[in-house]
């Protein structure tokens, strides 16, 4: 499991107590020289939502310094429907990098990254990812925020989420995910509950249950996750 500093002082760095959400994004960069992998899979079916289909995704986070991460994300569409946002195969490849501008809990930890999706299909365009995320712990409690509009040549659209999260004994970290997404015009909102647990050897793996909220979204589906952590240092 990674190592938790504790945040008795209001200066101090917001601790790590899970690497990634689920649907949403965590306020954190990848510690200087750290090198971070998540492989994750999502199944939804219903209603004729962007999030129907089955995909699988991975994700590899590098920290450059202790604040600026390269990132680099690979989707893949194992199963795909007449609105899945996610086509079947290889479709996009997705570069981004992460500043973290502030670290402690005061007044609030701050993120801000750039992402580009590149098209591997000549139907494809390139578009953009601007990203904001903000985070705020209450003793154990943390509550992270996110806003992340993807603009392209096409259209626009935009996630917009806000989790919460607590550790509990034996290495348990429940976490709890209200995710709005907006795509084509059409409005979609999930609840989604989760859990992660924390590993030997640097490892962490959890599942949620996403639950749709409205006509245009899907009424239930599962994401798995797991991430695993090499190197990096724990002293700046």
């Amino acid at each position: 499991a990674p190592s938790v500093k504790p945040a008795s002082a209001a200066q101090d760095i917001l601790p790590v107590y899970i690497e990634e959400f689920f649907l949403s994004e965590a306020v954190r960069s990848e510690e200087h020289g750290e090198l971070q992998l998540t492989l994750d899979g999502m199944a939804s079916k219903g209603r004729g939502s962007a999030a129907d289909g089955k995909s699988a995704d991975l994700d590899i986070e590098y920290g450059i310094t202790r604040r600026l991460q390269f990132g680099m994300e690979m989707p893949y569409g194992i199963q795909s429907t007449a609105t899945s946002e996610l086509p079947v195969s290889w479709s996009t490849l997705n570069t981004s990098l992460l500043y973290q501008f502030i670290r402690s809990n005061h007044p609030f930890a701050l993120s801000g990254a750039m992402g580009v999706n590149w098209p591997l299909t000549s139907r494809g365009s390139v578009s953009y990812e601007p990203e904001v995320m903000a985070a705020k712990g209450f003793g154990k409690l943390q509550i992270h925020a996110s806003l992340i509009p993807e603009i392209s040549d096409d259209e626009t659209s935009l996630a917009y989420n806000l989790a919460a999260l607590r550790p509990l004994a034996h290495h348990l970290i429940p976490t709890l995910e209200f995710n709005g997404r907006r795509n084509s015009g059409v409005n979609s909102f999930y609840v989604t509950p989760g859990i992660y647990k924390h590993l030997p050897h640097r490892l962490e793996m959890g599942v949620a249950m996403p639950a749709g909220i409205g006509r245009a979204s899907s009424p239930v589906g599962a994401v798995f996750k797991m991430t695993w952590e090499i190197g990096g240092d724990d002293d700046d």
